[in-house]
Formats: structure tokens, C-alpha cells, sequence
């Protein structure tokens, strides 16, 4: 068999996608690995897990967000991994997707656990133009204001032990997803009334103003930069609908959802594992590499990022304290916005983001059992946690490969579906509701 993979990291873990060439359906099988909450060796403990959920396929790629990112193309091989930007795979994904045709530069809204990154890039070029990061509104940040929510309304205030309070924490995890689908929601709870039901508008109340503020760093960012063709809202918050009609609202360009936002990433890096498989090789950026080829100086970068530096410490080892202390951040972090407007290019097509420099060393033997703990010591290190996830995608317009791995979600249960988010191209200003919007896709 002859499989690529691609993966994303992310502050709640990895989100990977392996495709077996040899299968003319194109199924891809989908895995997620949480990060250790308490690990030190963080880089260890990111390529140990992916090349374990890689198996034998061909050389991994990896898609990561950089703090200060001034080209969004190009490929660096390292501990056996192919290194891509973030951007650069969300973009190749758009592009083979055809929800990116003909738009030379545009605005990418990723929404994550860990806070809203707002990057104009130029498509054909790859040059970020500007980057601004903040934390002001995050997935974690959610998670926590309705934590709070819930315990003080139906919990009384109630403190938690540390187990009760991790599976608490999981259970409104995946209830705050189910409220992007369903506009109402039952929590199975510590709550002496029993069982409680939360509406979406309840969870749209919690974070309006964080969401306004988020939205507000995109549409100034628009306005004060070079022309804008269109927005494409990234990440696991983009299915959110007061994130989605908010954009709509505001934000003065098309603005366009592609499904399952938060697997963007880890699409685009099996499509660029795919493009390497089959010997492209475009040349190489002139901008210079955009990590270091020292596994020491990706340790300090890796533990420098919010990616690794907040691993799961609001979800499993802070639990609701940690959780509620980060979701009071207000401060905008800017990352760079010193890139001028360049020269605009001038291609006949845009291309696919798939632009390694070289062909890859011959990856390293991984010399471990550990898959994603973060230990200073390799023999030692324990197995990672591993789990998936089964969805009813009901509300897709667009049919995707089954997956092959199944989880345990926390126990939630939807009593009334009246809506989905959209699933397909979605122009400015319609409403969130696919049943009763119209939807344009390419």
C-alpha cells in the first residue's frame, strides 16, 4: 500500500488525514492526537506522534503556524517530517478544492483554540503582506465562559475534583461543537436538577463581544491593506454561526466557508504529501527557510508558540481555573504587519501550494515508542492519548471519504435540529442557516 499523510498542529493536539494512493475512491482516514498536558521535550513529542500516526507512508508533512510568517510557500525537512506553513497547506487546499479560483489575494480568518490569527497573503507570490494574532476571542475561550456558564447557573457554584472536572470540561467541549449544527443542546451534568438544556443563543450572549472584536481586527486589517478579493474563515471556531454571520455582516469583501474548517490544514498537507509522492518539485521560495534545520532551535520556537506553549492546559490539566484565566485575556497580540504591498504577479494560474525545495532525505528511523509526550527523556516517554471522532455530517452538501477511526465523545444529547452550517462557497452577507440560504459553489 502507498499512503501519504498530513497533519495540522494545533493547541488542542494534531489533526492528521492519511489518503491511500492505490484507492481510486480517494478515502482518507482521519486521526487526531491530543497533546500531553504536562510535557517538556515539546518537539519530541510533535514529530514522535505524527510519524506514529504516519505509519509507513511516505515522508510526513506537517503544517505549522508560524509566529512571524512573511512567505507562506516552501518545504523544510526535518526529523523525518516535511515542514509547510500553515498557510500555504490552507491555501492548497482551497485551490484543489476550487473554492480558490482566480482570487490573487485574499484574507484567511483562522478561529482556533488558542486565538484568531487574521494573514493577507498574496496567492501568487506567497508573500504575507500582514499577520496580526490575538487572543481576544479563541475555542478555548468559549469553552471556558460556558463552563462557567453552566456551573453557576445549574452547578450552584459547585467546586469539582480534578476527574469529575476534565470530564466536565470534554462534555461541554462537544457540546458547545453540537451547538454550531443544532440550536439547542442537552448536557448530562453534575447538576442537582438533573440534566439542563443550553441554547445557542445562550453560548451567542457568553462571546458576542469577544466575537465583535475578533471580526473588528479582520475589517480593519482589510481596510488598511491592499485590495482584498475575498475571506475564507479557517479553524475549528469558524463553525460557529455568530462567527460566520458576523464576518457576513462586517466585513466589506466575499467571505466564504469551506467544509469542515478545522481540517483545512491537515488537507492541504496530505495534498502536498500527495504532489510529493507524484515528484513535483517547484522551486523554492527566495524567501529564507522559515525554520531552523536545529531540532534545539525548533524546541525554543515550538515552546515559544501558543500551539505548544498552552497545550491543553485549559481543557485537561487547568481544567475551568486555567480555562477562565485565559479566556479573560483581552490583549491583541500583533505578530508582524511589516510587509508593504509588493509588486502584484502577474501568473496565469495561481498555483498549487505545493513548493518543496529539494528532494527529502531519507526519514529518520523513529527510535521510540513515545507518540506524542513531551519528556526530556525518549525511552521513557509515555504513548499519547489517542482519539477520534464519529460525526454525523448530515448537513454536508459535499460528499467526503468515511472515516476509518471512531471515539467516545462525552455524553451530550441534541434534542432539536434546526439548522446546519453551510458546506459549500458562501458568499457575503447571507444568513448561517443552510436551510434557508442560498449558497454559491464553484
Amino acid at each position: 500500500m502507498t499512503a501519504v499523510f498530513g497533519a495540522s498542529l494545533g493547541v488542542s493536539g494534531i489533526h492528521g488525514l492519511s489518503v491511500d494512493l492505490a484507492d481510486t475512491s480517494s478515502t482518507s482516514t482521519e486521526s487526531f492526537v491530543a497533546m500531553p498536558p504536562a510535557s517538556q521535550n515539546h518537539w519530541h513529542a510533535v514529530t514522535s506522534a505524527v510519524r506514529d500516526m504516519a505509519g509507513t507512508s511516505t515522508t510526513p508533512v506537517l503544517a505549522l503556524r508560524d509566529k512571524q510568517p512573511t512567505e507562506a510557500y516552501g518545504v523544510e525537512y526535518v526529523d523525518g517530517l516535511a515542514l509547510v506553513s500553515d498557510l500555504g497547506a490552507q491555501i492548497g487546499a482551497l485551490q484543489e478544492s476550487s473554492l480558490l479560483s482566480g482570487e490573487k489575494t485574499v484574507a484567511l480568518f483562522d478561529a482556533g483554540a488558542g486565538g484568531v490569527t487574521v494573514s493577507i497573503v498574496d496567492v501568487g507570490s506567497g508573500v504575507v503582506q500582514a499577520s496580526r494574532r490575538s487572543t481576544v476571542f479563541s475555542g478555548d475561550g468559549c469553552d471556558a465562559a460556558l463552563t462557567r456558564y453552566l456551573l453557576d447557573r445549574y452547578g450552584h457554584g459547585r467546586q469539582l475534583a480534578p476527574d469529575a472536572q476534565e470530564f466536565f470540561v470534554e462534555m461541554v467541549c462537544a457540546g458547545k461543537e453540537r451547538l454550531s449544527r443544532f440550536t439547542e443542546v442537552e448536557f448530562d451534568g453534575p447538576f442537582p436538577g438533573g440534566p439542563v438544556t443550553v441554547y445557542r443563543t445562550d453560548l451567542d450572549d457568553l462571546v458576542r463581544n469577544d466575537v465583535y472584536d475578533a471580526v473588528t481586527l479582520a475589517e480593519s486589517m482589510i481596510a488598511a491593506g491592499p485590495r482584498v478579493d475575498a475571506l475564507f474563515a479557517v479553524g475549528g471556531a469558524a463553525n460557529m454561526q455568530i462567527v460566520r454571520q458576523s464576518l457576513f455582516d462586517a466585513v466589506s469583501v466575499p467571505v466564504f466557508v469551506p467544509v469542515e474548517p478545522q481540517l483545512l490544514a491537515a488537507r492541504g498537507a496530505v495534498g502536498m504529501a500527495r504532489g510529493f509522492a507524484a515528484g513535483r518539485a517547484p522551486a523554492r521560495s527566495a524567501a529564507p527557510p522559515r525554520h531552523s534545520d536545529s531540532s534545539s532551535r525548533h524546541t525554543r520556537r515550538l515552546k515559544r508558540s501558543r500551539y505548544l506553549a498552552g497545550v491543553l492546559a485549559v481543557l485537561v490539566a487547568g481544567g475551568v481555573a486555567a480555562a477562565a484565566v485565559i479566556s479573560s485575556t483581552k490583549d491583541e497580540q500583533v505578530t508582524v504587519v511589516d510587509r508593504k504591498q509588493p509588486a502584484p504577479s502577474t501568473p496565469s494560474d495561481p498555483p498549487v501550494a505545493i513548493l518543496p525545495a529539494a528532494a527529502p532525505p531519507e526519514p529518520e528511523s523513529a527510535t521510540t515508542t513515545t507518540t506524542s509526550d513531551d519528556t526530556t527523556q525518549q525511552s521513557t516517554s509515555p504513548p499519547v492519548p489517542t482519539t477520534t471522532a464519529t460525526t454525523t455530517t448530515t448537513e454536508s452538501t459535499t460528499t467526503r471519504a468515511p472515516r476509518a477511526t471512531t471515539t467516545t465523545v462525552p455524553p451530550t444529547t441534541v434534542t432539536t435540529t434546526t439548522d446546519a452550517p453551510r458546506t459549500s462557497r458562501e458568499t457575503t452577507r447571507q444568513s448561517p442557516t443552510s436551510t434557508t440560504s442560498s449558497t454559491t459553489t464553484r
